[in-house]
């Protein structure tokens, strides 16, 4: 069959016409020019096409083309290594995009590089098939630089190599040559946030994600700083906006900010950016979560994670957030194990996926289960929030000693009158010391006279010590002040965070059963 025009080759080859132009100058693709004068008339036989492609795959198509998943790599970038891991971790959102491709997750490949592994170690440890590896390069005009960006397989070496223009953020040859190798294609909406910035913008917007990214109050406010920058010079760019969303949701989590004035920012930004940039995953993904935790809206959360996931199957960090905040919450927990389990296997070495595993088993009652999920996590990857979950199961499994042992050490390590700070409370109170829980309740209280101690803390230290009423109170205070842990109170997590008896005391009551139906969960 003949073919005649670029856009009519393009379309059978299922890419773009400014792909087949490049093959056509780089690869020898067979096209024909009906007339040298003009570079639009052209025609290809369609049977020449296909076997040109198939030579162009053929060196991997053994090991590759059935089972296509790949790692990224952080990609080397000389006196700025946070450029080269944004780089690559831009990449890596473009490519889980794309229908039939499994993407392993920034976590685990560059944890691993940075423990000293090569490509071929990295991808062998994840059981990927091949990975993908480049270099950020400085051009010689002010702030510009070069992508170098590799495919490699295996046994066979370099099977694709391309490059973008970081001056512009031309990621589109990169991700449609990628897929193509991998025989693959490329959706419509992948690739979607293409904008020409300038290369001092996108310097700026990629340090912003590196800052965000340590989950500190002082990195979270730079960040917040850089990416409004970037914001008033070009409005437009909707995938700052959708970063600017997660900003200020993480700034209402983490207390940095009146609950009230940092969610209103945080929607407002993100109702623009499902405006300018409805093809971005992380729009929906953190329009859900500030459904979800500030509004209570569980229906309108979940379409909006499962438009994330539509847009980007292997967003391990909507899979987690989707299982853990909503599924789990609403006691879905079969629903909730198969997402975070399915987000474990592209990033396994996260530990975000070994907490919301425990507490998913341990919300299902499995509390041995749970336990062994963060001691698994804290062999690859100790984290203090591991920790907690394990010292909380502990509890429920009735080694008292040993559950205050580690809660002790979690305590020291996390934020002040966090969520672990009643767990460990509990573990006080369980053990008979209860001079001690009494005392840290009171300070608590104190304390929430000088800085924003969590209205749902302060309920459930009242609860673990015995005061149901004054529990009650501040569980009612949470509520007004749309506290975002107090979602993980009524059903989910609750038996991870207190003992049985606990519980009675306060969810039997009306107050309480008046509580969860203004959430929507009764």
């Amino acid at each position: 069959m003949l073919l005649t025009g670029w856009k009519a080759i393009a379309g059978h080859l299922q890419t773009s016409v400014r792909t087949v132009q490049r093959w056509e100058a780089d690869e020898a693709l067979p096209v024909r020019r009906v007339k040298r004068t003009s570079r639009d008339a052209v025609e290809a036989e369609t049977g020449e096409l296909e076997a040109w492609l198939e030579r162009r795959t053929r060196p991997m198509l053994g090991s590759l083309a059935f089972s296509a998943s790949v790692a990224v790599l952080p990609f080397a970038a000389a006196g700025e290594g946070w450029l080269g891991e944004e780089v690559a971790a831009e990449l890596i959102q473009e490519l889980a995009m794309v229908p039939g491709l499994r993407v392993h997750g920034r976590t685990s490949s560059f944890r691993l590089a940075a423990g000293g592994c090569r490509g071929k170690e990295v991808a062998q440890e994840l059981g990927a098939t091949a990975w993908v590896e480049g270099e950020v390069l400085p051009r010689e005009e002010e702030a510009g630089w070069t992508v170098n960006v590799r495919l490699v397989g295996g046994e066979e070496g370099v099977i694709w190599a391309g490059r973008w223009d970081g001056a512009g953020l031309r990621r589109r040859d990169v991700v449609e040559g990628i897929c193509s190798t991998l025989r693959l294609r490329l959706p419509v909406e992948a690739a979607g946030g293409e904008l020409a910035l300038r290369a001092g913008l996108v310097q700026k917007w990629l340090r912003a994600r590196s800052l965000f990214v340590t989950l500190e109050a002082p990195q979270v406010a730079q960040a917040i700083g850089l990416a409004e920058e970037v914001r008033r010079e070009q409005p437009e760019f909707g995938m700052v906006l959708a970063d600017l969303g997660a900003y200020y949701c993480q700034t209402a989590l983490m207390g940095m900010a009146p609950v009230g004035e940092a969610v209103g920012r945080s929607e407002a930004v993100l109702e623009e950016a499902r405006r300018r940039a409805p093809g971005n995953a992380d729009t929906w993904l953190w329009s859900a979560r500030n459904a979800v935790l500030f509004r209570y809206d569980w229906k309108g959360a979940e379409v909006m994670y499962r438009r994330a996931l539509e847009l980007a199957p292997g967003h391990m960090l909507a899979r987690f957030f989707y299982a853990g905040d909503l599924l789990r919450t609403l006691g879905r927990q079969e629903e909730a194990l198969e997402q975070a389990r399915r987000g474990q296997r592209a990033d396994p070495l996260n530990p975000l996926g070994f907490l919301t595993v425990a507490q998913i088993e341990a919300a299902r009652g499995r509390f041995r289960e749970a336990l062994e999920e963060t001691e698994k996590g804290n062999r690859i990857q100790p984290h203090w929030t591991l920790d907690w979950v394990r010292g909380a199961v502990l509890l429920r499994l009735g080694r008292l000693e040993e559950a205050y042992e580690v809660l002790r050490e979690v305590v020291g390590a996390a934020p002040p009158h966090c969520w672990v700070e009643p767990t460990y409370v509990n573990a006080c109170w369980a053990t008979g010391r209860e001079e001690e829980a009494r005392e840290r309740v009171d300070r608590a209280e104190d304390d929430r006279m000088r800085y924003p101690v969590p209205a749902s803390t302060l309920g459930l230290l009242q609860a673990v010590v015995g005061n149901g009423e004054r529990a009650l109170d501040w569980f009612e205070t949470a509520l007004e002040e749309r506290d975002p842990a107090l979602i993980f109170q009524p059903r989910a997590s609750a038996g991870v965070i207190v003992m049985p008896e606990v519980e009675s005391l306060v969810y039997g009551e009306e107050r309480w059963r008046a509580l969860v139906r203004a959430m929507g969960l009764g």
